[in-house]
């Protein structure tokens, strides 16, 4: 029975606070870290959270398949671990939504910096569809600062939501569409 399946996974990924499909943290788990840090400001010094959605789930899904989804949102959360930021926090919140949380920084700058080579690494991702098929890993980004941008996780969670979708406005403005149904 899928149902089953589909219990036991719940009731494993919240027992190991990660999540199944990509091996990131867990929506729950995300949320219980991120609130213990902002009990103790003094371990976030400059901080920020950084929301992501893919700018491309559906399409794929559409074109080539689930399972090409999958591997789409695992190459995504690949891309961000690969993030040099040292005390660092990410997430797959749900489908196709991700979060990060940089803190202990000691400038709003060098967060800027962990921002600019996530920018980078979006830029330069691609997800290998058959030997002769690549397709750009896209994703949208806002980004909200602590204590800049205000002190609580809800509201910079909000903030940083907000400036995700004026990025994916943007970002839709500009972008061709890469889908052909050939693998």
């Amino acid at each position: 029975d899928v149902t089953d399946d589909v219990l036991k996974n719940q009731q494993l990924e919240q027992e190991l606070g990660q999540d199944e499909l990509t091996k990131l943290c867990s929506r729950r788990s995300f949320y219980s870290q991120v609130e213990q840090l902002f009990a103790k400001p003094e371990q976030l010094k400059n901080a920020a959270i950084i929301m992501i959605d893919s700018d491309d789930l559906k399409k794929i899904n559409d074109n080539y398949g689930h399972e090409y989804g999958d591997r789409y949102l695992c190459k995504l959360a690949e891309t961000l671990n690969r993030l040099s930021a040292p005390f660092r926090l990410i997430a797959r919140l749900s489908g196709d939504e991700f979060a990060i949380l940089l803190y202990n920084s000691d400038t709003k700058e060098d967060l800027q910096r962990y921002i600019q080579e996530l920018k980078y690494l979006r830029d330069n991702a691609m997800l290998t569809l058959s030997v002769t098929n690549q397709i750009p890993v896209r994703f949208s980004i806002g980004t909200a600062f602590y204590p800049a941008d205000g002190d609580s996780y809800q509201l910079l969670l909000k903030y940083a939501d907000r400036e995700m979708y004026k990025d994916k406005e943007k970002r839709k403005a500009k972008s061709p569409n890469l889908f052909n149904k050939s693998l």
